[in-house]
């Protein structure tokens, strides 16, 4: 039986600990890009960057923190995705128009 190359059990990355900064770092300038965009996970982005990862899960809930963090990273925070490919959230949130100036849609040209 072939073996596998990628084990999914322990090859695993820890996105929020990639994205996670020391307090002695100042968030300059931020870029993602993908092809379609879920909101819920987008929301994950600020809260590493903008909280320095200092947050319990408590905390995580509270949109008192939510919007603390949203506020020092979303002016710096761009994220190009491809249009009319935005995964529309299972629950509503005003917190999802917090980072709407942070989202670019973008449309490949038609080439012949």
């Amino acid at each position: 039986m072939a073996r596998r190359r990628f084990d999914q059990n322990t090859n695993r990355v820890n996105y929020s600990e990639l994205l996670t900064m020391g307090p002695e770092y100042e968030l300059d300038q931020a870029v993602g890009m993908t092809y379609t965009l879920d909101m819920e996970a987008l929301m994950g982005i600020p809260l590493c960057l903008g909280m320095h990862g200092d947050m319990s899960a408590g905390e995580r809930k509270n949109p008192l923190y939510v919007l603390e963090a949203i506020r020092r990273t979303g002016k710096n925070l761009s994220i190009f995705c491809n249009a009319g490919c935005i995964k529309v959230p299972a629950a509503e949130s005003r917190l999802y128009a917090l980072l709407e100036d942070s989202i670019h849609e973008v449309r490949m040209p038609n080439y012949k």
